[in-house]
């Protein structure tokens, strides 16, 4: 089965809880972007509206374990970045700057905004 453009194992989750599933796969693909340890994948909002992957120097993070250009813009399914893309051109029409060469667009981070909890496997 596909959620998202994401396929998602057969019989792994009931439909229901299809939003998991999918929440996984964009972590790991992000963990995937970032190249590991924890490295966090970013990019310039004002590339990502554009399609192009941010260069270096990128600006500066909070993020205490590093941060990596990595094409953000392809992380997610088409329609969702689209979406994205529309409320970060919204916003930006409202707060100038917030699209412009120092904002910073860091991906995936869900557990800790999620309004459910979900007990994971501590050994996987």
């Amino acid at each position: 089965a596909a959620c998202g453009g994401v396929a998602v194992g057969e019989g792994a989750l009931p439909p229901a809880l299809a939003g998991l599933a999918f929440q996984e796969a964009m972590e790991a693909r992000a963990a995937a972007m970032g190249g590991g340890g924890l490295t966090c994948p970013v990019q310039r909002v004002s590339d990502f509206l554009e399609g192009r992957l941010s260069t270096e120097p990128l600006p500066p993070s909070s993020y205490r374990l590093g941060v990596a250009a990595a094409p953000l813009h392809e992380l997610y399914p088409p329609p969702l970045t689209a979406a994205l893309r529309d409320g970060m051109r919204a916003f930006a029409a409202s707060f100038p700057g917030f699209d412009g060469q120092a904002a910073l667009l860091h991906g995936v981070e869900t557990r800790t905004s999620a309004p459910v909890q979900v007990s994971r496997d501590h050994e996987t």
